[in-house]
């Protein structure tokens, strides 16, 4: 038996990681679904919890998912290998989504941390929906003004 821990952060990323448990997991395998806060903002909990509700409607009947919302002041990837240690989770699932080189440098990735923080196989499920666009090109400012 296998221990996937999901961790999900919409909804709709929620069914793009159900699809690939759905496509991956046996059905003896157990499977936990997690979103972490990281504030107390109440839309934010009810995102996390249309999430959650989103990865159990979407999963296979064959499988038995445990989910949870979690906001106990830690950043999501540590929140999430804590939980993979406390469930004894083999296997480590996430959306992946592009961020712009900005973003990158003032928030991090969660996908990036979970990566260099384990030693579980960790997948990355692709989130096309979340690619950004990419940042505009400078300006040529050796052109001559129009006028």
């Amino acid at each position: 038996m296998t221990v996937y821990l999901v961790g999900t952060d919409g909804a709709e990323s929620s069914r793009m990681l159900a699809r690939f448990v759905n496509d991956t997991a046996r059905p003896d395998d157990r499977v936990e679904a997690v979103h972490v806060l990281t504030d107390s903002d109440v839309e934010a909990a009810e995102t996390g919890d249309a999430a959650l509700e989103a990865f159990a409607a979407e999963l296979d009947d064959r499988f038995e998912v445990r989910t949870r919302q979690l906001n106990r002041g830690r950043s999501p990837a540590a929140e999430m290998l804590a939980v993979a240690e406390d469930v004894g989770a083999d296997h480590v699932v996430t959306g992946l989504r592009q961020h712009s080189r900005t973003e990158r440098v003032i928030f991090g990735s969660v996908s990036q941390s979970l990566v260099k923080q384990t030693d579980r196989p960790v997948t990355l499920v692709p989130l096309p929906s979340y690619t950004v666009a990419e940042e505009p090109e400078p300006a040529d400012e050796s052109e001559e003004p129009q006028g």
